[in-house]
């Protein structure tokens, strides 16, 4: 297990494997090739999509900023659920799929990290975070403890939208 330590408010777990897609591999431009096709063929279910998926951005940044860690985790998991609504499981990976299905067994928030096999989830006790490891390394995962340093406490009427 990697630890990577910084001065930190949020604890994040994140944890990684190849993707079982696309021949062990994870290629993005094939992964979201299609997605991005009904983007431009204006398809209203992908439009709505890639819409929420912003909010959902904008609402997760300014709870970080508020340190409203509730509030990021619901972002994380709804953010995961519309991808996986929107590419489909065939798309997204036995693997990866596993992973998110770790974290939600212990009820921790989970979403993808990019389209590179990984994974970042929450998780609320040093005893939490050390049963989501023993869990992803008996499966085979790498996993890696990240904290993450939202800079100082904002008033609401202090987040840019910038």
């Amino acid at each position: 297990m990697t630890v990577i330590t910084a001065r930190a408010y949020a604890r994040i777990g994140f944890m990684g494997n190849p993707s079982d897609g696309f021949f062990g591999r994870t290629i993005s431009g094939r992964v979201h090739s299609t997605v991005k096709e009904h983007y431009h063929q204006q398809d209203p279910e992908v439009i709505q999509a890639m819409q929420t998926l912003g909010e959902y951005a904008l609402t997760c940044k300014f709870a970080l900023l508020q340190r409203d860690y509730e509030t990021v985790g619901e972002c994380m998991n709804k953010n995961f659920d519309l991808r996986r609504r929107i590419y489909g499981d065939a798309v997204l990976g036995e693997k990866n799929l596993k992973m998110i299905a770790i974290a939600r067994r212990f009820g921790c928030p989970v979403k993808f990290a990019g389209s590179s096999g990984s994974v970042i989830g929450m998780y609320r006790t040093e005893q939490e975070f050390q049963q989501l490891a023993q869990a992803y390394q008996a499966q085979g995962f790498h996993f890696s403890k990240v904290s993450i340093d939202p800079g100082p406490v904002c008033g609401s009427d202090e987040v840019s939208t910038s």
